[in-house]
């Protein structure tokens, strides 16, 4: 495990390197020794001879055996030899003395240098006696002395020397080192060590994205010149794989997403689709005659064009989506969320009219035009490929109308988009032109029996028929038209509710506010502009409000019906009931009537729960009630009995125009009600 770090690895490498270098020295060292051993061994013999010679061959001479004993001693006494014999002439031992016996103890140091040093272990000296015969001198050999050298006494003494350099050695080495490690760790190791963390953590993906330090003791060394090339290195490699990224995810005419990249996209639009149980959209464009261009212009203004097309299209769909290029003029758009079949619709005619504007090409105008394929996940495909070709085979059905058409793969989808866009089409110019009427809708007073007020409820009059609010209501607030449509109702009823002061008196006119009118921050100026444009009392005019809407922008709307409220308006609470449980916003918001919904008035009076509980909920809040929907007589008489206040529905009168409602009052209220006494 130890090994593994460079610290560590260092050391031991450095340790070894020098146990090596040391045995080196040592073997070095013995050799020398050893050489030195041999040439005293062989100093020590020459002295030993010269010290025993002419003593021992006198001694011989003369027969003076003690002499030579107290001679042999004397050498045994100073010199490592363990025996030394003396021999006459004739071979028979004269004197012998052998040395103090000693154990033999060889050591690992002596057997190798008993290998390395050759000693010779026996020295023969002959004895030769000087004298003087007939005056005459002659030199005669009277013997031999034979010295057997103790061989292990040297080595042990040697070896000792050695074996004491051999430690000092070893521990010098040893200190030095370790030194050697711990400096080289700290000033190049561990920075070695820091830099391949740090390499480490380089995104293979983004390499630019970790700079290396330098540090600062390697800032002008040959280290320091290694990580500044590593660091450019990494930024150059950042650049080519983003260089190879973008060829390969990228058209190289118009930088837009290849079919790869389309693929890619597409595939994630889906499973975030699926993640968040939201619906995703393609398209697939192609250019109309667009082989005319090239043929008569050329392929490159041919390409002129398709990048010009891409950056259209790419413009249009800002924040909404992402567009790519197939290849030839093929181009696909991506929308990673919608809400309405409509909303593709709009986009995709928004696309072919910024297609469809001319491009100048070497003086001359070249009106490209496209058509559209529409796919909805998860309709039309549950993968990229699948929802590819289902564009494309609506892009087939879009071509076969013609020029600058779109067409969805569903064919009820297209013809219910188209029916969306028309209506919206006419509903524009309807507000334009002033197409809306008014029709009201009576309510009755029931402790008196008489009309008191009316609903204002906008009618479409649409090239002669008369289209009721649920089929362009939607539309208007997706379209954002309600706002104005609101204020053109209320602007009518105003004026309408003028006209009526001298006829019929002090009738109370409830106009319908949606949410989009309460989103604007304008609102409360336009609607006491228009008030105090027709003069009206806002006693008269009362405000209706769904519970839905009041909910859904809890405090904004306490806010700005308090304001309203000040001014003297009277503020509805319409369909009270249907699709909220917690009745706390009652006390925060300044109510002044609960509307009871047709759908807990059908029912009555064999279902009375609901209706009863609200009506005396309000009565407990100083609130009143009005009931719609009345269509039997018996409903009429379960609500007067049980405290409702008003009501409406067709069992008192439909919503009819301004003249008829105006002779209807009076009518209605000089007569008696059924079931009135």
């Amino acid at each position: 495990m130890f090994g593994s770090f460079l610290a560590v690895q260092q050391a031991w490498r450095v340790v070894v390197a020098s146990l090596m270098a040391a045995l080196l020295v040592l073997g070095v060292q013995s050799f020398w020794l050893a050489t030195v051993a041999e040439r005293d061994h062989q100093a020590l013999r020459e002295r030993v001879g010269l010290s025993l010679e002419s003593g021992l061959a006198k001694a011989l001479w003369n027969y003076d055996e003690d002499t030579a004993r107290a001679i042999i001693s004397d050498g045994l006494r100073s010199n490592p030899i363990r025996v030394i014999e003396v021999r006459d002439a004739d071979g028979a031992v004269f004197a012998r003395v052998e040395g103090p016996t000693q154990v033999a103890d060889l050591s690992l140091w002596q057997d190798y240098l008993g290998w390395l040093v050759r000693l010779e272990g026996e020295q023969t000296l002959d004895l030769t006696f000087s004298s003087t015969i007939d005056n005459r001198h002659h030199n005669v050999t009277v013997g031999q002395a034979q010295i057997l050298y103790d061989k292990d006494h040297f080595l042990r003494m040697i070896s000792d020397r050695l074996a004491s350099q051999a430690l000092g050695i070893l521990f010098v080495v040893l200190v030095v080192a370790l030194s050697t490690s711990a400096v080289f760790h700290w000033f190049v190791s561990r920075h070695i060590i820091r830099v391949s963390k740090d390499l480490s953590t380089v995104d293979p993906e983004d390499p630019a994205a970790t700079i290396l330090g330098v540090p600062w003791v390697h800032r002008r060394n040959e280290f320091g010149r290694m990580i500044d090339r590593l660091n450019r290195l990494l930024r150059q490699l950042a650049r080519v794989q983003s260089e190879l990224r973008r060829l390969a995810t990228r058209d190289t005419l118009t930088n837009l997403p290849n079919r790869g990249l389309v693929l890619e996209m597409l595939d994630r639009a889906i499973d975030d689709a699926r993640l968040e149980d939201t619906r995703c959209a393609v398209m697939f464009l192609d250019l109309d005659m667009f082989k005319h261009v090239n043929d008569s212009l050329g392929h490159g203004a041919g390409d002129d064009v398709l990048k010009e097309v891409g950056k259209r299209l790419g413009a249009e769909l800002s924040g909404l989506g992402a567009v790519g290029r197939l290849g030839g003029d093929e181009f696909v758009v991506m929308i990673p969320e919608y809400d309405r079949e409509e909303d593709l619709a709009r986009l995709a005619r928004r696309l072919i009219a910024s297609v469809k504007r001319p491009v100048s090409l070497l003086g001359t105008l070249v009106h490209p035009s496209t058509c559209v394929g529409i796919a909805c996940h998860p309709l039309d495909g549950s993968s990229a490929q699948a929802l590819l070709r289902s564009a494309d085979t609506a892009l087939y059905a879009a071509k076969a109308g013609g020029p600058g058409q779109w067409a969805f793969f569903n064919r009820s989808m297209t013809e219910g988009a188209l029916d969306r866009l028309r209506t919206e089409a006419k509903l524009r110019t309807a507000v334009e032109a002033e197409d809306l009427v008014l029709h009201y809708q009576p309510k009755l007073d029931l402790s008196t029996g008489r009309i008191t007020g009316c609903e204002a409820l906008v009618r479409w009059n649409s090239e002669g028929k008369m289209i009721p609010p649920g089929r362009f209501i939607p539309i208007a607030e997706e379209t954002g038209l309600i706002y104005d449509i609101g204020l053109w109702v209320l602007r009518e009823a105003c004026q309408a509710h003028r006209r009526w002061m001298a006829c019929l008196g002090e009738v109370t006119v409830a106009v319908n506010v949606s949410a989009q009118q309460l989103k604007e921050d304008r609102f409360l100026a336009d609607f006491l502009s228009i008030l105090g444009e027709f003069g009206i009392d806002p006693r008269h005019l009362e405000l209706e409000v769904t519970e839905s809407v009041i909910m859904s922008r809890i405090d904004v709307s306490s806010q700005l019906l308090g304001e309203i409220k000040a001014h003297g308006v009277r503020l509805s609470v319409d369909d009270f009931g249907t699709g909220y449980s917690s009745l706390a916003y009652l006390k925060k918001l300044p109510i002044d009537i609960l509307k009871i919904d047709r759908a807990f008035v059908k029912d009555l009076p064999q279902d009375t729960s609901i209706p009863r509980m609200i009506i005396s909920l309000a009565d407990q809040l100083g609130l009143r009630t009005v009931a719609e929907g009345i269509e039997s007589q018996a409903q009429l008489d379960w609500l007067r009995e049980n405290g409702c206040q008003m009501a409406q529905g067709f069992l008192i009168g439909r919503p009819m125009p301004e003249a008829d409602f105006v002779s209807f009052v009076p009518r209605y209220n000089t007569r008696v009600m059924p079931g009135n006494t």
